[in-house]
């Protein structure tokens, strides 16, 4: 041990006093293995140059410490240069490292987050505009740029207008080849990339594992995959890609092939660090093999790797191994299962309290609050000894060790540069603030603007920037961010202009293009302003349309100058194009476009169960599948009520939603995701703050329900009532003193009908529990009517027992309500010798009068009441779920008709609950019955024809399903979804998980998902708020877990290569090919060779006029598939036949010809793909009619020319 160890350190030692020349700091943590160590020998005596002030950075994700990248500027350095990325400036800049001097700057598009990497004299960097970026290090000259991008959407992404597909993974350069990752949402798609270095060429792409059906944390399958945010490391022949919070993937790095990546084995392990050398690599948390990735356990976060030493923070400690003797030893438990440890002889170890480690030479740096540090190395046995150490201001979290400097970094902003040098030193403020005189006029123009409109607060849209003048005096006289637009030169000049007075980039954000043909998100701009000529305007009907989309509802206001005929051409554009709510009013020379009221098809939900009726189905039409992103980011989770404690829904109404926190509510905007107002209330989320499983409000109730000119909260004694754009209290009810008590009872339940509120008086309590699993305030002792806008009692009705808040629906009128106790709670009461009442009865209450309309005794078994208003009927029911109470029954269902209390039917049934009322159909959760008959609902089997008992199927979730008119909404493993309108399976929006209070709702013609997970620490690729719309060109895959049946099979697809199912909107069932994405019905297929050789890109690189999610992947080299139809068939049918092609590669025309037999028969001779189709990644049909089919369907592909074959896609359709 000990020659070994004085080995390791004269290896060291050697290395160092060999080195004769200079050493970079060129990528993050200096190397490709970002290993954090350089054999860069620093003066003993280290002396401040310079510093660099710069604005602190906005993280991305400040919830989060495993995401902690763009918390301080990182330091570069290659030559006599410093290079930082900014962020909040969208630029990389240079700096002199000898003075600290700026020598150039380059903007993206958007936030560059990571720090570039430099190879050969070139600069890589990537932004969250979805581009890559070649800069010439010495000049900041560009030399080329790849769009790693899907498109040219964008979404509002932390804040930000940015790419759907933002460079997340950040670049990796070595060997003449630049490796990083695009896209963070695996729904959406993601690319890694391999490009050569000098041209950006494409050596490979790998966006085949965006989608995969795998293991999820908790042991459940789902669809999801990579997620990169991180900085790539390499290290041999494997490329390892970090995944934000999830565990890092490894790829090959000569092909892209993956090579493993595990979620479920690796919960709660995950970051965007990754150190790589030799046999292992550490994503910080734990050390993994390198070959495998097995998990070898816990392992310091922050690491140096150097020759035989591998050093990491450890609780206040710095460790250091050898890394030469690291083993990796298993233990077999009980159960056969293995659990991998790693074992290696400790060097030493020193208390040391730092943020950061790095090494140059023999030396360790360290940082913490206010000072920067160096640590010689001992010999074996001894301690590292503190040989420097320097103050600096604020907080140093980043360092890096170059040329004979060293440079700090702090989360303040503040760049500091030691040297040898014993100097003064000199501080430079590098960018500029928004005190710079604005111009006059267009101070005059912006102040005209916003009093004109009123909006001075979100985000605004500029249409053609011009010199940036108007940007500027707008972003001064308000707290908008401003996306502009305009052609390269205006927008480049803009730039320089903005980013002078410290406005580009969180203030101010240019797009360069025309506003036509931006690829903008629709609803984000509360306030948008064209800048155009009078003429260019008049004459662009387009523009109106596109601009009208971008306007938020509720309000958005487009503003302009008054020409001519500007008003009567907007009246008639607007007639024209049909715009829904479109008004127009002239104010003086101005002209303003508004966006008033709701989009068409659009719904609120206003109570804890949807609304009042407890129905929990929005009426929203808006919202269905396949849906992509809006926004996502922007507001912290961490005053949220945790998940285990199952809080209250969001609410979402008239475009904005609402959500509890333990001493909160909050109101976000819908379709941006800012925060609007956030109102102090002590304790308001007591009962629910609980990290441990409870029921929560999915037993006691919400404490709150939102309405348009009103937020209702249930607060103790008093309900007050806030404004909705404000938060302010705008007045407070009390319920009345009970006869003998001394003050008014605390609200338990509360509802609101038309203009009537009904509250439950006095909840119940049965012992001093209040979290848990507890009765306590699951129930009232009375109802309480009142007026909702001036809290005047209307009446009262006292229960026999208590009133159930989950067993009380309104509507139509009524008051619903069981007054009843559980036979579970009746013998728990029993056991402490309290003897409570077992009576039980189902009433209706006259809303206004509270005068009895009637009432039912027998057959009073339920917890649970809903409403159905188109149909007039009761559901009386259970609620028995996941984290629920004992007493919650799911054997029984009564239908009741609402007039007269009369039975319309009453089954005993399995189910779960709670049970949603969508139109005639009762949804408990994964079965469909009747409203009207209580019968199952029948589907038919999309193959076959024949019927099914309609349900489906989900992995593990914590919450229950709630539903819109065209989904149903719940966790399977990840954000989950079935599609009511198609019947086309489960599906799931990768990348992240829903709450277990149920919070993906569909309102307001969005899929609201705010982040309700804060406490959970499962490797789930991202944790935020977000909201989705319906995007048509999204893929989309689901699974089916219904078996195909004995019957001839009349419609079938199948999508070779694809990762799941999916069902068209002709209603062709495309079944993935082998079967990989889940369950799905067993359909026997034979092909010659067995196991062809797979292959998918990302649909959206698809053009041609087949479907681009079929053609997108295919199977090479298959010469035969039979697909069988129905065993043993006694008679053939004819059927249609469509073969889907499109060529990947990018060959040559002639390159690829096969002919293709059907049933024997010849239908394609010397068939070229790319000649057919018009060129490569373009989808092609050939159909074939009157193919006669007895048992199955024989396709024969014969490569003549020995080139190989090709097919993507099967469909096959009874006449």
């Amino acid at each position: 041990m000990l020659c070994r160890a004085l080995a390791i350190v004269c290896s060291i030692v050697l290395c160092v006093a060999t080195s004769s020349r200079a050493e970079d700091w060129p990528m993050w943590r200096c190397d490709t293995g970002h290993t954090g160590a350089s054999p860069e020998k620093l003066p003993d005596e280290l002396h401040l140059q310079w510093s660099l002030a710069l604005p602190p950075l906005e993280r991305a994700w400040p919830d989060d410490d495993r995401l902690e990248f763009d918390i301080a500027y990182e330091p570069i350095v290659a030559a006599d240069s410093l290079y930082l990325a900014s962020p909040h400036n969208d630029a990389v800049m240079a700096f002199d490292v000898e003075t600290g001097a700026e020598r150039w700057r380059f903007h993206a598009e958007g936030p560059i987050r990571f720090a570039p990497a430099i190879a050969n004299g070139l600069l890589y960097a990537g932004s969250d505009d979805g581009f890559l970026y070649c800069l010439d290090a010495v000049s900041g000259k560009l030399e080329w740029r790849y769009q790693a991008a899907l498109s040219n959407r964008k979404v509002l992404g932390n804040t930000r207008m940015i790419s759907v597909w933002p460079v997340r993974g950040a670049p990796v350069a070595a060997d003449g080849t630049v490796y990083f990752a695009a896209g963070i949402w695996p729904f959406e798609g993601v690319s890694v990339y391999a490009l050569d270095a000098k041209t950006g060429a494409v050596r490979w792409l790998n966006d085949n594992y965006d989608v995969k059906f795998m293991l999820q944390p908790h042991h459940s399958p789902a669809f999801a995959g990579l997620a990169p945010q991180g900085y790539l490391a390499l290290s041999g022949d494997n490329l390892l890609v970090p995944n934000g919070r999830a565990p890092a993937a490894c790829l090959d790095r000569k092909t892209g092939r993956l090579l493993f990546y595990e979620l479920d084995a690796n919960n709660r392990y995950g970051d965007y660090r990754i150190a790589a050398r030799d046999r292992f690599y550490v994503n910080p948390g734990a050390l993994y093999q390198l070959e495998s990735g097995q998990n070898l356990g816990a392992f310091p976060a922050t690491v140096v790797m150097s020759g035989g030493i591998i050093a990491g923070l450890d609780g206040g400690r710095l460790r250091a191994f050898d890394s030469s003797a690291i083993e990796a030893v298993g233990a077999t438990d009980s159960k056969k299962r293995t659990t991998w440890k790693w074992q290696a002889p400790e060097l030493w170890s020193f208390p040391c309290e730092a943020a950061n480690i790095i090494m140059a030479g023999d030396r360790l740096y360290g940082c913490r609050p206010g000072v920067v540090f160096a640590l010689e190395q001992p010999r074996p046995g001894g301690e590292p000894k503190k040989v420097w150490e320097a103050a600096v201001e604020g907080h140093p979290v980043r360092l890096a060790a170059a040329n004979g400097r060293l440079y700090v970094s702090t989360i303040e902003g503040r760049v500091y540069c030691f040297g040898a040098k014993k100097q003064a030193a000199q501080e430079r403020a590098v960018l500029g603030n928004d005190s710079t005189q604005a111009d006059a006029a267009s101070l005059a123009r912006a102040r005209e603007i916003l009093e004109a409109t009123g909006v001075s607060e979100g985000y605004a849209l500029l249409i053609e920037i011009g010199g940036g003048e108007l940007a500027a005096a707008l972003a001064r006289e308000s707290r908008l961010h401003i996306v502009g637009a305009g052609p390269e030169k205006d927008v480049s000049a803009a730039r320089r202009m903005l980013d002078a007075r410290g406005l580009y980039g969180a203030r101010v954000a240019l797009l360069e293009g025309d506003f036509n043909r931006l690829s903008l998100p629709p609803y984000f701009a509360g306030l948008a302003v064209l800048n155009d000529k009078e003429d260019d305007f008049a004459a662009s009907a387009e523009r109106v349309s596109k601009l009208y989309e971008c306007l938020r509802p509720f309000g958005g206001t487009a503003i302009m100058a008054a020409g001519r005929d500007t008003a009567e051409f907007l009246e008639k554009t607007v007639a024209e194009a049909n715009l829904p709510g479109a008004q127009i009013e002239r104010k003086g020379n101005l002209v303003l476009l508004k966006r008033t009221g709701p989009l068409p098809g659009s719904a609120d939900w206003t109570h804890h169960y949807a609304d009042a009726s407890n129905s929990l189905v929005s009426r929203e039409t808006r919202v269905r599948a396949p849906l992509g992103l809006l926004w996502f980011g922007g507001s912290s989770n961490k005053d949220i009520l945790p998940r285990h404690g199952h809080g209250p829904s969001e609410h979402v109404v008239d475009g904005r939603l609402f959500i509890e926190g333990p001493d909160m509510i909050r109101a976000l905007d819908v379709y941006t995701g800012r925060v609007l107002w956030q109102v102090s209330l002590p304790a308001i989320g007591k009962a629910y703050d609980n990290t441990s499983h409870q029921p929560g409000a999915n037993a006691i109730g919400s404490n709150y329900v939102s309405l348009a000119d009103g937020i209702y909260v249930a607060y103790g004694a008093k309900c007050l009532r806030l404004d909705p754009a404000t938060g302010r209290v705008m007045s407070e009810f009390v319920l009345p003193t009970p006869e003998g008590a001394a003050e008014p009872p605390d609200f338990g339940y509360i509802g609101i009908w038309d203009d009537v509120l009904v509250a439950g008086s006095g909840p119940l309590r049965y012992d001093e529990e209040i979290k848990g699993q507890t009765w306590n305030a699951v129930a009232s002792k009375r109802i309480v009517a009142m007026d909702r806008h001036t809290g005047a009692p209307l009446w009262s009705h006292t229960a026999e027992t208590a009133f159930r808040h989950n067993a009380i629906a309104l509507g139509g009128g009524a008051v619903y309500c069981l007054d009843r106790t559980t036979d579970e709670l009746r013998e728990r009461m029993a056991r402490r010798g309290v003897e409570l009442p077992d009576s039980g009865r189902l009433i209706a209450l006259d809303l206004r009068t509270g005068q009895e309309r009637w009432a039912v005794r027998e057959g009073v078994f339920g917890t649970w009441l809903g409403y159905s208003q188109p149909h007039e009927l009761l559901l009386q029911a259970g609620r028995a779920s996941g984290d629920m109470l004992k007493d919650e029954t799911n054997d029984r269902m009564a239908v009741y008709r609402a007039r007269d209390g009369s039975v319309l039917w009453e089954r005993q049934m399995s189910y779960g609950g709670p049970c949603m009322l969508h139109g005639d159909i009762i949804i408990a959760q994964q079965k469909f019955f009747s409203l009207l008959t209580g019968e199952p609902i029948l589907r038919k089997n999309p193959l076959t024809g024949a019927q099914l008992d309609m349900s489906w199927q989900r992995q593990h979730g914590c919450n229950t399903a709630i539903a819109c008119q065209n989904l149903v909404t719940f966790r399977s493993a990840a954000a989950g979804f079935f599609d009511l309108v198609n019947d086309g399976g489960t599906g799931n929006l990768g990348g992240f998980r829903s709450g277990c209070t149920s919070n993906l709702i569909a309102a307001n013609g969005v899929l609201n998902a705010p982040d309700y997970t804060r406490t959970c620490t499962c490797s789930y690729q991202n944790q935020t708020s977000l909201a989705l719309i319906h995007r048509p060109e999204i893929e989309m895959w689901t699974y089916n877990a219904f078996q195909a049946g004995t019957e001839r099979i009349r419609r079938i697809g199948l999508n070779l290569g694809a990762p799941g199912d999916r069902r068209d909107e002709h209603g062709t069932l495309w079944l993935d090919y082998p079967s990989v994405g889940g369950p799905s019905p067993d359909i026997p297929v034979v092909t010659e060779p067995p196991n062809p050789d797979c292959y998918r890109y990302h649909s959206l690189r698809m053009a041609g006029g087949g479907p681009a999610w079929v053609g997108a992947s295919g199977m090479k080299g298959l010469r035969r598939m039979r697909i069988t139809l129905e065993e043993d068939a006694k008679n053939a049918l004819p059927y249609t036949v469509r073969l889907v092609f499109a060529e990947p590669d990018p060959v040559d025309k002639g390159a690829r010809k096969f002919d293709v037999s059907l049933q024997g028969r010849k239908v394609l001779r010397n068939f070229n793909i790319a000649a057919e189709a018009g060129g490569t990644m373009r989808t092609i049909v050939k159909e074939f009619t009157g193919i006669s089919i007895r048992d199955a369907l024989e396709i024969n592909l014969d490569p003549g020319n020995n080139s190989e074959t090709l097919l993507c896609g099967v469909e096959i359709v009874s006449h």
